[in-house]
C-alpha cells in the first residue's frame, strides 16, 4: 500500500515538472493593446550633446553620454546634435529593440557619425522617452529647448547660433526609408508608411517626389502629395510634381490645392 503511495506521489510531481517545463519553453506575449519596449544608450567621449527620438528632443542640457527606456520597438529616426561651435547633427533612421542598444558618436577626419558601441557602466543621464515635445512658448526652433546656453550645472555654455531654417531628412536616411517603402506590396501600405516618414521628418520636393513616384495610382500619388506639403522645406518648388501624375485632371487638382494653401 505503501509503495502505491510513493508511486501516486512521484506521478503528480512528475505532471508538475513537464507541467512546468513547458510554460516555461512557451514564447513572453503582451497582452493585448501593450507595446514591447527597450532602451537605447548613446554617448561620446569628446564633447555633450543633445538626443532627439522622432524629432522630440530627450534631454534638456547637453549631456556626454544618455539612456533612454521605454522606446517602443520599432522604426524610430535618431538625431544627435554636438554642442561645438558648428552645432554638428547626425541623424540615423533605425530599428530599435528588442535588446537594448548601444550606439557611439565617432569622429573620423572631422566627419561625424553613429556606430554600435561599447556599453556605458554609468551614463551620465538617466530617462524614460519623452514622446511629445512640450509647448515652447519662447520662440525657439522646433525641437530646441528653452534651456539652451546653460550645461548641466546651470553654468553659461556656447549657444548654438540660430538654425537657418528646416533641413530635409538627409539623404543616406531617406534612402533608407524610401527602400523601405517600395518593399510594401500594395499602394495603401506604401501610404501608410510614407505618410509615417513624412510625420516625422521635413522632406524636400525632390524626395517627395521620389516618394509619389513609388505608388501606381494617380490617387495615391495625389493624396500624399497634398499630405506632404506642410513637411516640405521648399513649397515654392511644387510644381515640380505635376509630371508625376498621368491624368491632366489630377495635375489641376493639385494645382488648385497649392492656389488654396497661397
Amino acid at each position: 500500500m505503501r509503495n502505491k503511495q510513493y508511486g501516486f506521489v512521484g506521478f503528480l510531481l512528475l505532471l508538475f515538472i513537464l507541467e512546468t517545463t513547458i510554460l516555461a519553453a512557451q514564447p513572453y506575449h503582451t497582452s493585448p493593446g501593450m507595446t514591447n519596449t527597450t532602451s537605447l544608450t548613446v554617448s561620446f567621449d569628446r564633447q555633450p550633446f543633445w538626443l532627439f527620438l522622432d524629432d522630440v528632443l530627450q534631454n534638456e542640457q547637453p549631456v556626454m553620454s544618455i539612456k533612454v527606456n521605454h522606446i517602443p520597438e520599432g522604426m524610430h529616426y535618431l538625431r544627435v546634435e554636438i554642442n561645438n561651435e558648428e552645432h554638428t547633427t547626425v541623424g540615423k533612421l533605425m530599428q530599435i529593440g528588442p535588446m537594448p542598444q548601444n550606439l557611439r558618436i565617432e569622429t573620423i577626419h572631422n566627419l561625424y557619425g553613429l556606430t554600435t558601441g561599447y556599453v556605458v557602466p554609468r551614463p551620465e543621464l538617466v530617462m524614460t522617452m519623452v514622446s511629445v515635445q512640450p509647448n515652447n512658448p519662447h520662440g525657439n526652433r522646433p525641437g530646441q529647448s528653452s534651456w539652451f546656453g546653460y550645461h548641466q550645472h546651470g553654468q553659461p555654455s556656447m549657444a548654438p547660433p540660430p538654425a537657418p531654417g528646416p533641413m530635409a531628412m538627409n539623404e543616406a536616411d531617406f534612402n533608407m526609408a524610401l527602400e523601405m517603402v517600395k518593399k510594401e506590396n500594395f499602394d495603401s501600405n506604401r501610404l501608410s508608411l510614407a505618410k509615417q516618414i513624412t510625420r516625422q521628418n521635413m522632406l524636400s520636393v525632390s524626395q517627395i517626389k521620389r516618394l509619389c513616384q513609388t505608388f501606381e495610382f494617380d490617387n495615391t500619388k495625389l493624396d500624399f502629395a497634398k499630405y506632404a506639403y506642410s513637411r516640405c522645406v521648399d513649397p515654392e518648388r511644387y510644381f515640380l510634381l505635376y509630371d508625376v501624375f498621368t491624368f491632366d485632371s489630377n495635375k489641376r487638382s493639385l494645382d488648385t490645392f497649392l492656389q488654396q494653401q497661397h
